[in-house]
């Protein structure tokens, strides 16, 4: 089998790396370092504002730092006032979140299998919108982190998948000559991952364990549901 690519370029959260397990328990973790009485009801209430504020941090409305903190004193500020004892400082809240994130790290299933099978065969790269130092120390954690040759976040790159302006930072550092039609983004996400790809002239891979349909906002080439099928797409019979 041949390789049909030549880069592999792979979003982190809730493709490589199981986002969800370790966000519930990086949030449940700051709760209780901030003295508050957790409640099961306000993980729901943290993830709407949180997916929201990441929407913003996409279409360039904020940036980064603001993220981390806003999202943190939205959350204070739509809790009823008899369920904190005191208003909670949103930095220092962030500040836990994150060290207890950076800590945690599951993988999406396959994942780790998937990616050891493709490096002899194609060069690797994260592409994520996610938080410089916390990616990095997550993937450390997993043991795949040697598995790439780059990798590549939104803080550093100055812009936000799906603009146009992460691809073009991702192709300096990859070097040159690049030829676009060898290089596959793999994500979960439509509106960063498949639309970027689109913006850059990538061909793209959606992986979509959900099953869900695609409302037509972003055009994948290949589409999976487990990552094991990748294989089938990246390698030429």
């Amino acid at each position: 089998m041949q390789p049909k690519f030549d880069w592999l370029l792979f979003d982190a959260d809730h493709t490589l790396l199981d986002f969800d397990a370790s966000e519930a328990h990086a949030f449940r973790s700051a709760c209780t370092r901030m003295e508050l009485e957790y409640q099961e009801s306000w993980f729901p209430v943290y993830k709407n504002i949180n997916r929201r504020l990441w929407q913003d941090l996409e279409q360039g409305r904020i940036s980064s730092g603001e993220l981390r903190l806003q999202r943190f004193q939205q959350f204070c500020d739509a809790l009823p006032r008899d369920a904190l004892s005191s208003d909670p400082d949103a930095h220092r809240f962030s500040a836990c979140f994150l060290e207890e994130l950076q800590n945690t790290a599951h993988l999406m299933e396959g994942a780790e299998e998937i990616l050891r099978n493709l490096r002899p065969h194609f060069s690797l790269a994260i592409i994520s919108n996610g938080i410089r130092e916390t990616q990095h120390k997550r993937l450390e954690r997993t043991g795949l982190k040697p598995l790439f040759q780059h990798i590549i976040v939104s803080e550093d790159a100055g812009a936000a998948k799906p603009d146009p302006a992460f691809f073009t930072h991702t192709f300096s550092l990859l070097g040159s000559p690049l030829n676009r039609e060898r290089m596959l983004v793999i994500g979960d996400n439509l509106g960063s991952d498949i639309l970027g790809a689109n913006r850059a002239g990538l061909p793209s891979c959606w992986f979509n364990p959900g099953n869900a349909e695609n409302p037509g906002t972003a055009k994948h080439d290949f589409e999976i549901q487990n990552l094991s099928q990748l294989a089938e797409i990246v390698f030429a019979e």
